[in-house]
């Protein structure tokens, strides 16, 4: 009787450790299938605002070239008036542009990682929103995670932020759980 149960408890550790194995692979498979989801959106960021910056952004820096080539000539206080409303409105788009174009992928990321976007990210969002930000880094200085890790720690400080400004709760922080590098954003 004792041999029977051994073997028949032999037989079920075997399938656990088969299952186990399989399960393995499966969740494996999906965390690479998720990596691969986040280099693929954010690659497609990247096309996209290359786009935007490339086309619209030239032609609106042409045009507000020439509207102040314009305001030379004529005298008259109501086509300056309109001309100089039209170059700000310009300008604005340009501005607002830029700040999409930052939003989609931000260039410092792929230039001097992550450390450099998040604290590029923290100035302009105290601009915006007018709470004093801060990036403190311990740990990361030169260093470089591979891109989608920085892109996603970027993209959960960008939206902590944003979160803190529409819940106005405790402010965001965060910390990245390897080689025992750590960095605090707060407001």
């Amino acid at each position: 009787m004792e041999a029977k149960l051994r073997e028949g408890h032999d037989l079920l550790e075997s399938r656990i450790k088969e299952r186990a194995a399989q399960l393995n692979d499966t969740n494996e498979s999906r965390r690479a299938l998720l990596r691969k989801l986040v280099v693929t959106q954010e690659e497609e960021r990247t096309r996209i605002a290359h786009e935007l910056h490339d086309r619209t952004a030239q032609h609106l820096t042409t045009f507000i070239y020439s509207l102040t080539m314009l305001q030379e000539p004529p005298n008259t206080t109501k086509f300056l008036e309109a001309l100089k409303e039209a170059l700000q409105t310009a300008r604005e788009f340009r501005d607002d542009l830029h700040t999409v174009v930052q939003g989609l992928r931000p260039p410092l990321l792929d230039l001097f990682g992550l450390l450099s976007a998040l604290q590029d990210y923290a100035q302009k969002w105290t601009g915006w929103s007018d709470i004093p930000t801060k990036v403190e880094s311990i740990g990361i200085g030169d260093e470089r995670l591979p891109p989608e890790v920085e892109t996603t720690i970027y993209r959960i400080v960008q939206e902590s932020l944003t979160m803190s400004c529409d819940t106005a709760s405790v402010p965001p922080r965060s910390q990245l759980p390897s080689s025992g590098m750590r960095m605090k954003c707060w407001t």
